[in-house]
């Protein structure tokens, strides 16, 4: 009898430490938990209209058929009536690094078909479904819920103080994800998350004038003086190798533009070379055919950094001594240069301007000076 007890308490135990090794073997599945799952807002105040970019990592492949589901909260974020695939964006990574990723936009349907995927909002629920694709392991995966017109929009939740909102991510492959979305909702302002920058830009303008031998090819400098040197009966003289040529550069953002007026010191209507009393008038006309004059022509607008200077008639001959004649003081400046739009000159090749001057036995000797002035007005 004592026998037949003791064989079937080891039976027991047999029973029981057979249980406990079955126990022991049978696996749990835990879903995976999704990586650094984020939602960026364009908006986060309440009751206003937001896109949402959301960005997460997967851990197992979204086989062929299988699902993304993306669901938001019940009675929070408001969803448009025709609220659908053209206003999605599925994108798979180059890497699961969401930061550094590049992104391939999968095609999206109202219904999946081969490689296009499903794309449809459903209560709180958005769901992307595999036709014949796949979205592979340890990818990031970017998901674009645009604000888009009428009945296509996402408006956040309507609330009177800060609230935070959990939106849950789910694949088919058993990978499991929670973001958390913080609205703004302080009654005592309109609008929480956005400041109002204001800012004045008025017109300005720039002008610089000096002489140059070199052209106008260098930096401006603080030489402000020609010398035309001797002028001899029937020779004409213009700026060049031994005569400094005048350079200008100047810019203005005045929508219009800008223009350059001229004029120089004689008291008169007419400008001219001024020896006391006697005088070299101001001509327009080809030196070389004129028996005397002096004026002034533009050779080069230069280089702009943006817009262009127009030269003005009659300072814009293209031949060496075909000079424009500049007014005095007693008549009006005149227009040498203009622009129709902002404009910038470039410092290394600035507007240059020819002098030109020629006398005839007639003219009185003398030394003779003249001050151009040039002024400049925003239109």
């Amino acid at each position: 009898m004592y026998k037949f007890k003791k064989i079937i308490k080891n039976i027991s135990l047999l029973l029981l430490s057979f249980a406990l090794l079955c126990i022991s073997n049978k696996q749990f599945i835990k879903a995976n938990e999704l990586n650094t799952s984020t939602d960026i807002l364009s908006r986060i105040n309440e009751t206003v209209n937001a896109s949402h970019t959301i960005t997460f990592s997967i851990i197992n492949q979204v086989n062929v058929g299988g699902t993304v589901q993306i669901t938001f909260p019940p009675s929070s974020f408001i969803f448009g009536s025709s609220y659908n695939f053209n206003d999605m964006t599925l994108a798979q990574g180059s890497s699961n690094n969401c930061s550094t990723a590049t992104f391939n936009n999968k095609t999206l349907a109202s219904i999946p078909n081969n490689t296009t995927w499903g794309a449809v909002f459903n209560s709180n629920t958005i769901t992307f479904t595999s036709g014949a694709d796949t979205l592979l392991p340890n990818t990031c995966i970017q998901v674009i819920l645009n604000t888009n017109g009428t009945n296509h929009t996402i408006t956040n939740p309507t609330i009177s103080s800060n609230t935070t909102y959990n939106v849950n991510i789910v694949t088919s492959s058993q990978d499991t994800g929670e973001l958390a979305v913080v609205i703004l909702g302080d009654a005592t302002g309109a609008n929480n998350d956005q400041i109002q920058i204001n800012a004045q830009v008025i017109p300005t303008i720039s002008l610089i004038v000096d002489a140059s031998l070199a052209g106008c090819t260098s930096a401006p400098s603080a030489n402000q003086n020609i010398n035309l040197g001797i002028l001899l009966p029937g020779n004409v003289v213009v700026s060049g190798t031994n005569h400094e040529y005048i350079c200008i550069g100047g810019g203005t953002n005045a929508l219009n533009g800008m223009k350059i007026l001229v004029q120089d010191s004689r008291n008169s209507i007419s400008g001219g070379l001024v020896s006391g009393s006697n005088f070299l008038a101001s001509t327009t006309g080809d030196l070389n055919i004129l028996s005397k004059g002096y004026g002034i022509r533009v050779i080069s607008s230069g280089t702009t950094q943006f817009g262009i200077f127009n030269s003005i008639a009659p300072f814009n001959s293209g031949a060496v001594g075909n000079e424009g004649s500049i007014n005095g003081i007693l008549g009006t400046s005149s227009q040498i240069i203009n622009s129709t739009a902002p404009v910038n000159s470039v410092n290394t090749n600035r507007i240059q301007i020819e002098v030109g001057a020629k006398v005839d036995t007639t003219q009185a000797t003398g030394t003779y000076s003249d001050i151009i002035t040039f002024t400049a007005f925003t239109l």
